[in-house]
């Protein structure tokens, strides 16, 4: 947290929790890969929710962008040795881009979809991918 963030909220609130709501909220905290308790409280409270997005297309988008700047410098190296260059390799870059280009729209629609599903409901609701959701009361 930053020192600022300490400044600006001088306003402590303590509370208790039985047994079982404390696991209930241990639970939460680590289906929203969260640990923790402050901000995830929060983020209940500022936020109604707490919700995961999966960004794991983005890893892909990023190995796949990575593969193809690989692939343009070895282009580019050969290029400036050899003062020439093959039509196939021309083709190959175009067809990794595109095909780059593709999985990245694919994955801001998902990306997309997932904010807009996080932001639509109001609700103390934890949305996690493949658990069900739990209310804290």
């Amino acid at each position: 947290m930053k020192e600022t963030d300490r400044t600006n909220r001088a306003n402590r609130i303590i509370f208790r929790l039985s047994d079982e709501e404390f696991e209930l909220l241990k639970s939460n905290m680590e289906h929203v890969s969260m640990s923790n308790r402050e901000d995830y409280i929060r983020r209940l409270v500022l936020y109604g929710e707490a919700k995961v997005i999966d960004f794991k297309q983005l890893e892909k988008i990023d190995y796949l962008m990575g593969t193809v700047a690989n692939n343009v410098n070895q282009i580019a190296k050969r290029c400036n040795e050899t003062r020439s260059i093959y039509e196939t390799d021309i083709h190959g870059v175009i067809f990794e881009v595109k095909e780059m280009q593709d999985n990245f729209k694919k994955a801001m629609m998902l990306i997309a979809e997932a904010v807009g599903q996080a932001y639509k409901s109001r609700s103390t609701s934890v949305l996690t991918s493949g658990h069900s959701d739990r209310k804290l009361s």
